[in-house]
């Protein structure tokens, strides 16, 4: 009645007039006829906002919290298992599921008190029901650890000290190792002797066990492929002792090997080799022939006496006799499979025939390799070519005019053998007494003429020619 008591008279009136008017025709309709709605007179604006405005605003009613639910714990998880499972799979005749699972899921099964499948036994009722295949054998109760005593546990911690001490003492040896082969040249770039000898390590190597197996030879054909690339990386650098092995040979020490390689370069430096002639190889391939330092310097004075020499004449009897360059002869000098003495019989044997070739003698290299043999030298090849020139034109003369003498061709080799006891079939005093007939009989032919005398055919003097 509020709302109507708001309203003017006029509207009022207007409004229980049609609140009258729908009063009566709905007393009119019958019960039983679906009585048309009377529409809700229209209201304006105004009325609208008066309405609107006095109509109070609900108030919410809160919505009550709600508790979590709890999660539930293992032991509450597997009951609700077995107890879901125990609905579907009723234990049998004095059988009951136990509280634990087995490790298909399923609850164990187990006799009851005085039950077996044989029957009534005496009994826990933890025994478990077989014969289904699908309950294992429950897991045995483990034995509990006993107290260690004072005496175990002194034992543990003496152990557990020596297990510490044990690996400073291999990681000291192992640095002490990996020293020493980088002291001695055997290191890679890539790391590979490092992690050989780590890998070696973290196989229960120790140091000293890796040092031995390195330093055999045949570790190189090792199945451990740690063993094998130390090995072979320590006969590269000490393959003089890998060839000494094969020869039958004693191998060097380290040590030893080390100082004869640095007795060698010492020998070449004050040569003024240069450093290819120091490779590790080459010195290797010395120390594996056994070839001394000594033997080294002897060696390269011979080649430098050669090289340095300014004799044009002896160069080119290296040249063209021996096939000897200046590189070539260095590198032959050096070689191991050369003998010292024979190249230093070579160089002598190319000053000799450089003699004979500057007195216009003709020699070969086996002449001139026999003089040198023989211990000629160059200066004695000077003085005696220069007298077998002067000789040898007119002993061929002579030869030319008798017969049953020495033959022309063979003057020279007569002369050479008589001069320096070599070469030919005959010996010095035959090849000297046979001349000396060819000279008489020159001698008696003309004796007592007027056209000839001792130097008419160039032997101003035969004394002293034997």
């Amino acid at each position: 009645m509020a709302l109507i008591d708001e309203l003017d008279p006029d509207e009022r009136a207007a409004l229980l007039r049609a609140q009258a008017g729908a009063a009566a025709r709905a007393a009119s309709t019958p019960t039983t006829t679906t009585a048309t709605p009377v529409p809700t007179p229209a209201i304006t604006d105004v009325q609208m906002e008066r309405k609107i405005a006095n109509t109070p605003t609900p108030t919410p009613t809160p919505t009550p919290a709600v508790a979590p639910t709890p999660p539930l714990s293992t032991n509450d998880k597997i009951a609700a298992t077995i107890e879901a499972y125990a609905k579907d799979h009723p234990a049998g005749a004095h059988q009951h599921y136990g509280t634990t699972l087995n490790p298909d899921g399923t609850p164990r099964l187990y006799w009851d008190t005085g039950w077996s499948a044989a029957g009534p036994v005496g009994g826990t009722g933890t025994t478990p029901v077989g014969g289904s295949g699908t309950t294992p054998t429950p897991t045995p109760t483990p034995t509990p650890t006993p107290t260690p005593s004072a005496a175990d546990i002194a034992a543990q911690a003496a152990a557990a000290q020596a297990a510490a001490n044990k690996a400073i003492s291999d990681k000291n040896a192992l640095g002490l190792l990996t020293s020493t082969l980088q002291g001695y040249g055997i290191d890679s770039a890539d790391g590979s002797v490092s992690n050989a000898i780590l890998g070696l390590i973290q196989s229960n190597y120790d140091a000293s066990t890796i040092q031995s197996l390195i330093e055999n030879p045949s570790a190189a054909s090792s199945s451990d492929p740690n063993v094998k690339a130390l090995a072979a990386a320590w006969n590269t650098r000490f393959s003089g002792n890998v060839a000494r092995e094969k020869a039958g040979l004693t191998p060097l020490s380290p040590a030893d090997y080390i100082a004869t390689e640095n007795s060698y370069k010492a020998v070449m430096a004050r040569a003024g080799l240069d450093a290819a002639h120091m490779d590790p190889t080459k010195l290797g391939a010395l120390i594996g022939s056994d070839v001394s330092p000594a033997e080294v310097n002897t060696r390269i004075n011979a080649a430098m006496t050669a090289i340095t020499a300014e004799d044009p004449f002896v160069k080119e009897q290296l040249q063209q006799q021996f096939n000897l360059t200046t590189g070539d002869l260095i590198g032959h000098l050096l070689d191991p499979a050369t003998q010292a003495s024979v190249i230093a019989n070579k160089v002598t044997a190319a000053q000799v025939g450089a003699e004979a070739s500057r007195a216009g003698v003709d020699v070969n290299a086996a002449n001139a390799y026999a003089l040198a043999n023989q211990g000629i030298t160059q200066a004695q090849a000077q003085q005696g070519f220069q007298s077998i020139a002067q000789q040898l034109p007119g002993t061929q003369e002579l030869a030319s005019r008798y017969a049953g003498y020495t033959p022309v061709g063979g003057v020279g080799a007569a002369l050479q053998t008589a001069t320096f006891g070599a070469p030919g079939t005959q010996t010095q005093a035959e090849a000297e007494a046979e001349l000396q007939r060819l000279r008489t009989q020159e001698v008696s032919a003309f004796s007592g003429s007027s056209g000839a005398g001792k130097g008419s055919l160039g032997i101003s003097d035969t004394s002293g020619l034997s």
